[in-house]
């Protein structure tokens, strides 16, 4: 099951954003986590004045990227500095789960979503949840913003798309969460974003798209969709951090400091997409090659990364993860019930979102004016 799969490699945005642009009106992992950094982390500990250095490994196999923003915005507002934090982004191989990266020590905050978590928690896996990232699933079902689908259920004697075999399994999920009969929809591989995805949608020869949250933005930027997930999937946690036991004890400061600085660059972008719009333009030219799919993919992440019910950034929502889990128990995948009281630590959270809010909404216009739009 996908979690929170953006784009498999870096070119594929290029890649879609040519030949969506074209159509005009009408991958290889190793055994570890690879880093963006040319040089590998310092795990000495640090001077008192000098940085401590935090490695996240995302769930994207690829550096710097909007769906997880908060990384370059805390970097371009000085954000990370004021708390002394270095971060150093990784990104995840193909062969192993990040829980299991966490686990193994090879980083420090590892993003993931509650499927993967759970998973790697029932089988022993040494690492806490301290921090609810993205709060909406990281994979989705589409349709056409026109069809007459409003519900799974409706998909029953039709043909559903998947991005990939590995969709398959979410869907199935879905359609059972959403009381629909999965042997009665018939699956086809279209493959990811692009021409051969819309022009089946288009003609109805699929009625809809299972695939992870960035896929169904890229094809969104030709095609307008809809979402036709039930709400127990819908607020699944895609992109939860989670660290050692033994961090949580002998680096506390760091990791409250970490998420201070994350949980102000997230609110800035959610507070001032236009903004977010046009700091990622700078940093980040392939997502916006065609300019409606660096739309699109902002829109995803903003909405992803709004806590829900205007709760604080990063609140853990035990009842969402109770529900996750008893859908991985219904389908099979996950074997053994996990304690949540164990498996979640939440002391971070009051200090993550101790904050001025008006301040950070100032930090971006300030940047703004320093850095006015070209074109």
């Amino acid at each position: 099951m996908n979690v929170l799969r953006a784009v498999l490699l870096a070119v594929l945005l290029a890649v879609a954003a040519a030949t969506i642009a074209a159509c005009g009106s009408d991958d290889e992992g190793g055994g570890s986590a690879e880093t963006t950094e040319t040089t590998q982390p310092d795990t000495t500990a640090p001077e008192e004045n000098e940085p401590a250095t935090v490695r996240v490994l995302q769930p994207v196999p690829y550096g710097e990227n909007s769906f997880f923003y908060p990384s370059y915005v805390g970097d371009e507002l000085g954000y990370f500095d004021e708390e002394k934090i270095k971060v150093e982004i990784q990104t995840a191989s193909r062969d192993l789960p990040i829980p299991a990266f966490v686990a193994n020590g090879d980083t420090d905050v590892g993003a993931a979503g509650s499927d993967e978590i759970l998973t790697g928690a029932a089988q022993g896996g040494n690492y806490k949840v301290i921090y609810d990232y993205y709060t909406r699933a990281g994979d989705t079902i589409s349709v056409p913003a026109d069809s007459d689908v409003t519900d799974l259920k409706q998909l029953e004697g039709k043909t559903l798309g998947l991005a990939s075999q590995d969709d398959r399994v979410f869907a199935q999920t879905a359609l059972e969460v959403a009381g629909a009969d999965p042997g009665k929809v018939s699956f086809a591989t279209v493959g990811g974003p692009g021409p051969t995805v819309v022009s089946r949608l288009k003609s109805g020869k699929v009625a809809g798209y299972a695939s992870g949250i960035s896929e169904a933005a890229i094809v969104e930027a030709q095609l307008p969709l809809k979402t036709v997930l039930p709400e127990g999937i819908i607020g699944r946690p895609s992109a939860s951090f989670m660290v050692q036991p033994e961090m949580i004890e002998e680096q506390p400061d760091v990791l409250e400091r970490f998420l201070r600085a994350w949980a102000k660059a997230t609110y800035a972008g959610i507070a001032k997409p236009e903004i977010l719009a046009q700091m990622a333009k700078g940093r980040i030219e392939s997502e916006f090659e065609n300019p409606r799919v660096g739309e699109e993919i902002i829109e995803t992440s903003v909405e992803g990364q709004t806590p829900v019910d205007g709760a604080p950034f990063g609140q853990i929502r035990e009842d969402a993860w109770s529900e996750a889990q008893t859908q991985l128990r219904d389908a099979g995948i996950l074997q053994k019930e996990v304690d949540l009281n164990t498996l979640f630590e939440p002391q971070f959270i009051a200090a993550a979102n101790n904050f001025d809010k008006a301040q950070v909404d100032q930090d971006m216009e300030n940047w703004a004016e320093e850095n006015p739009a070209s074109g």
